[in-house]
């Protein structure tokens, strides 16, 4: 039996809080340091910190799990969408959309340049969700990875796994390839490896602090100067959010052991159902924003679509999260009615 692990729970609802509310602000032109991206780093690597110890006894069986559980809500809310906004009449189905929503494609314009189409198109209002496709290939690298020479050699070598994983963060960035996010995904992976061996400490935290504060410092000089170029882009505003995400799981990893009352909060059914709200809500939330549910702008006063924002977002989430479980349900019963 796993055991609960508060800090974790608290850096899922804090990250997938934390890119909901950039995306709020940036919508209304407040977010210039783009601190969603902290979010996602954060989310990823406590997905791969949850699988580094497991095992993988069906690999098929596997990865159809997560599947499921990443991908079925996406295509109930994607279906949902498609067919408002065909009944409204004010949209065109494309094909290419339906495609690269139904085979989960819609994200890999932020992971490489393709110079055609795919990838480069998203249904209204499921534009964020270019990171579901991170996270699939994410776990289709866990499937591969375990138990392979690579393993080995980061459970025997990981100073140089990780030096060599930040020259290839480097050198894609120049072909127009996206690494980041697959980078911070495999350090938490390795680094929950590695955690019984090299426990997290105070000199650890504070080695964390420096690092985390150099890097942002480096972020926002070259920001003036190189904002844009790909070099920029695609290495230095991905690592210094993932040396952010790695501090701030360090930060919370030493709070949640020293202070009990981290462990009471996360105990409680009420933090239990906001953790589990937080992926339907980080799915639903971005139709309030852009399209197609956005108010007017400037139809209302910033507090008053602040508050319709968080209502609306969170009633759509809780009947995603039926809708979902009761479709699991069926297929269930289903399943095990023909078995």
């Amino acid at each position: 039996m796993i055991m609960f692990n508060p800090s974790i729970s608290i850096i899922r609802v804090f990250s997938m809080l934390l890119i909901i509310a950039a995306h709020f602000l940036t919508w209304k032109g407040i977010n210039c340091f783009q601190i969603s991206t902290v979010g996602v780093a954060c989310f990823l690597f406590i997905s791969g910190y949850l699988y580094g110890n497991k095992t993988i006894d069906n690999r098929k069986d596997w990865i159809k799990k997560r599947v499921n559980r990443v991908l079925v809500p996406f295509w109930i809310l994607a279906v949902a969408l498609s067919i408002y906004l065909v009944i409204k009449g004010d949209y065109q189905l494309a094909f290419i959309q339906v495609v690269e929503s139904f085979f989960n494609l819609q994200g890999l314009h932020s992971i490489v340049y393709i110079p055609f189409a795919l990838g480069n198109g998203h249904l209204p209002g499921l534009a964020h969700c270019w990171f579901l496709t991170v996270i699939v290939l994410c776990y289709v690298g866990v499937v591969l990875l375990k138990n392979s020479c690579v393993e080995k050699f980061g459970d025997n070598h990981p100073g140089m796994l990780l030096l060599l994983a930040i020259l290839f963060h480097i050198a894609f960035c120049f072909i127009n390839i996206a690494i980041g996010c697959f980078i911070v995904f495999f350090v938490g992976y390795f680094y929950r490896r590695l955690e019984s061996s090299c426990k997290t400490s105070n000199v650890l935290f504070v080695y964390m602090t420096l690092v985390m504060l150099v890097a942002v410092a480096i972020r926002l000089v070259l920001k003036k100067y190189i904002d844009g170029e790909r070099f920029y882009d695609f290495f230095i505003a991905s690592f210094s959010s993932n040396v952010c995400a790695i501090w701030c799981f360090v930060l919370v990893k030493l709070t949640s052991e020293k202070y009990s009352l981290l462990a009471t909060v996360t105990a409680k059914k009420s933090w239990k159902w906001i953790d589990k709200m937080t992926y339907p809500l980080y799915l639903t939330h971005y139709m309030f924003l852009k399209e197609p549910f956005a108010p007017p702008p400037h139809s209302m006063y910033v507090w008053t679509e602040a508050a319709l924002f968080v209502v609306l977002s969170m009633v759509s989430a809780i009947l995603l999260s039926m809708i979902t479980e009761a479709i699991e349900k069926m297929f269930y019963n289903k399943k095990n009615h023909y078995v």
